[in-house]
């Protein structure tokens, strides 16, 4: 079963919403790509704030959205993933009402309100960088504390190396199989938006590395995109991250191809 947070009645018009990239990889210079998925992210971001914000200590929470919500690419059935740095007693009357209303959401507490990065994983201090707060208080606090790291940038990013290059060396052994070929996952499966999300980080935190490169920097986002506007569609028809062999057909006349063989050349093409 899905776990999409939309209701039946958003879920019909994030399909309208949603329309098909033009982009192929197989063609150098075929760069116009459709706005289409970051459109989805915005109306299905503001979907989730316009249920949160009628909670009545919300703001008093200081809340933060982290991963993909903060990104501008969530999807219908990402995690919603949220740091609270307000009061403990706020947070706690938020968390309940937010399950309250049958959703699902990954939160966390900073454990030093004055560093953020204290107690928590690699991965989490990552994902401050990227963080966006829904209050000023909130981004005060969160600009102060992506300065701190920032300062610091030149040992986080060592750490960040270690964690990203282990991480991806695990789900390359996971997803090394032919099964995964002819049915990849889109996300976590070698060349997916996880490792285009890796790549594209690297150029933020080691940018006198690539100086010259912006050119490779453009095509990874293009890719990003395509695989983004495909799984955006794959989570409102409840076909999760996996292109399965039953409905590669149907996914593939949605993105205009005639011949479902040549989608997954395309699709082959991106992760490769």
């Amino acid at each position: 079963m899905a776990r999409t947070f939309l209701n039946d009645e958003e879920l019909e018009k994030a399909k309208q919403l949603l329309k098909p990239t033009k982009f192929r990889a197989t063609k150098a210079k075929s760069y116009k790509r459709s706005p289409s998925a970051n459109t989805l992210s915005l109306w299905l971001g503001d979907r989730l704030l316009d249920r949160f914000t009628k909670i009545p200590e919300w703001e008093e929470s200081l809340p933060i959205a982290l991963g993909s919500w903060a990104r501008f690419e969530i999807c219908p059935n990402s995690d919603i993933d949220l740091l609270f740095a307000g009061p403990e007693q706020k947070v706690k009357k938020v968390v309940k009402a937010i399950n309250d209303l049958g959703l699902k959401v990954r939160h966390r507490v900073p454990e030093n309100f004055e560093d953020w990065t204290k107690g928590v994983e690699d991965y989490d201090v990552m994902a401050l960088l990227h963080a966006r707060s829904f209050t000023a208080e909130g981004h005060e606090k969160l600009h102060h504390q992506q300065q701190l790291i920032r300062s610091q940038i030149k040992n986080w990013r060592k750490k960040w190396l270690k964690v990203m290059a282990k991480e991806r060396s695990e789900r390359a052994t996971r997803y090394d199989s032919i099964s995964n070929y002819l049915e990849p996952n889109i996300k976590y499966g070698k060349g997916g938006l996880r490792d285009l999300q890796q790549a594209l980080f690297l150029f933020e935190i080691f940018p006198e590395k690539f100086v010259d490169r912006i050119d490779v920097k453009i095509n990874l986002n293009h890719h990003k995109s395509f695989l983004l506007n495909l799984r955006q569609h794959m989570h409102l028809y409840e076909l999760g991250e996996v292109i399965v062999g039953p409905e590669q057909q149907s996914i593939s006349q949605w993105l205009g191809f005639t011949l479902t063989k040549d989608f997954m050349k395309e699709v082959q093409w991106t992760l490769s």
